[in-house]
């Protein structure tokens, strides 16, 4: 086969066996869990401390939480070294497709697990992630509002994320070993070490680093759009922040449009792959790598620590009293320009029912000082390294101090 010998097929069909069978471990492990979790938010986090106090669910915990995230990593290698090999041919095309479903599910697993605990991080990054999916035009609010269930993150997401993560996502997790074990078995024998590896990396990770947790989320988590991101969508946020460069409302095409025709390509190679040049295939998989890799070192700022709190930093906050000298028809002018120049697109009508960003009906109570306003509207992570909020460097002086005077009058 082009691009292969028989030690890489050999080495191929070896790592993507131990995916599966690291797949399936990690099944039974959160099946174990489940049985220890309520998904709802009087109880989950509680549920997440008692694991981590001590004994057998804090080892299984520590192999659930690690196990998924080398998932995400060895699978995303696989399929990168498949691709570049032309292993998606005939007759490997089931277990390429195996092998994407197997990267798709532990991501489905990664990102729905991230809100379980329950804590100030997990509930922060559920609505920064579906205040990105809210911005791609047309169908963007109606799957943010899918994910929240509602306008904005409240206490029935909860149990939409777990449902997701304990019923959906393991039917997939389950289809795929199952597609991958039926494409053309092995003659020779695998390499031993690929087959237990992951799983062994995993387990060695549950005893010597506890896995990361924070304090209770509040109320007041659903609407602060202030964490850092997660490791794993880290290279998206990068993407996303990079094509803002080019105009404030196309990050979306880093973060979704670009992602989802990558998969969709990858998808169809197995179907397309005799008519379509490895060297084309491996210039297209170069440019996606190449794209992320800028996007994360060069725009995405840090990801939240992987171990210890995963609280977010406090940010500086207001007195929560009114500024005394606002301008009101400064501050009107100022709201006008807010639902025109596309701070409504996520924050919604006079910033009063934020989608893909918070509310700002109460903004006035953390930040009253005008200066704030102007420089996170013009460059936010010049105040904010890791904010998500896209850059507007084309508003004029007078535009950004007319929308920072409605900012920070209080609002009824």
């Amino acid at each position: 086969m082009e691009g292969t010998t028989a030690r890489t097929d050999r080495l191929l069909w070896s790592s993507g066996a131990g995916l599966a069978l690291h797949l399936v471990l990690q099944l039974f492990a959160g099946l174990v869990l489940s049985f220890a979790y309520h998904g709802q938010p009087a109880l989950a986090h509680s549920d997440v401390a008692a694991m981590h106090s001590g004994g057998g669910l804090r080892f299984l915990q520590g192999f659930h939480y690690w196990g998924s995230a080398l998932l995400i990593l060895q699978a995303a290698l696989h399929v990168a070294a498949s691709t570049w090999l032309g292993d998606f041919r005939p007759p490997n095309g089931r277990r390429y497709i195996g092998s994407l479903l197997i990267l798709l599910a532990a991501l489905g697993f990664q990102l729905t697990g991230n809100l379980l605990p329950y804590d100030r991080h997990g509930v922060q990054t559920a609505a920064i992630e579906a205040g990105i999916a809210a911005r791609a035009p047309v169908v963007g609010p109606s799957m943010a509002k899918a994910m929240l269930g509602g306008n904005g993150f409240n206490e029935g997401t909860l149990g939409i994320w777990y449902s997701l993560h304990h019923l959906a996502v393991p039917v997939l997790a389950l289809i795929a070993p199952a597609i991958w074990f039926a494409g053309r078995p092995r003659e020779s024998s695998p390499a031993r070490i690929l087959l237990i590896l992951p799983a062994a990396l995993a387990a060695s990770l549950a005893f010597a680093v506890p896995s990361p947790f924070g304090s209770i989320a509040t109320p007041a988590d659903f609407d602060a759009f202030a964490d850092k991101v997660s490791w794993y969508v880290w290279p998206l946020h990068g993407a996303m922040r990079l094509f803002e460069r080019a105009s404030s409302s196309a990050g979306w095409i880093g973060a979704i449009l670009l992602p989802g025709l990558l998969v969709g390509f990858l998808f169809l190679l197995p179907f397309i792959g005799k008519r379509i040049s490895l060297a084309w295939v491996r210039g297209i998989l170069a440019g996606a790598g190449l794209l992320l890799i800028v996007g994360a070192l060069g725009f995405a700022g840090s990801f939240a620590p992987l171990t210890g709190t995963r609280d977010p930093v406090a940010n500086a906050s207001g007195s929560g009293q009114p500024a005394t000298n606002i301008d009101k028809a400064m501050a009107e002018r100022g709201r006008a320009a807010f639902n025109k120049v596309g701070c409504a697109d996520c924050h919604g009508k006079d910033g009063a029912s934020g989608s893909g960003g918070p509310t700002l009906t109460k903004s006035w109570q953390r930040h009253n000082d005008s200066d704030y306003y102007v420089r996170y509207i013009h460059n936010p992570q010049s105040v904010k390294p890791d904010s998500t909020m896209p850059a507007f460097p084309k508003l004029t002086d007078v535009e950004l101090h007319e929308l920072a005077e409605y900012l920070r009058s209080p609002k009824p």
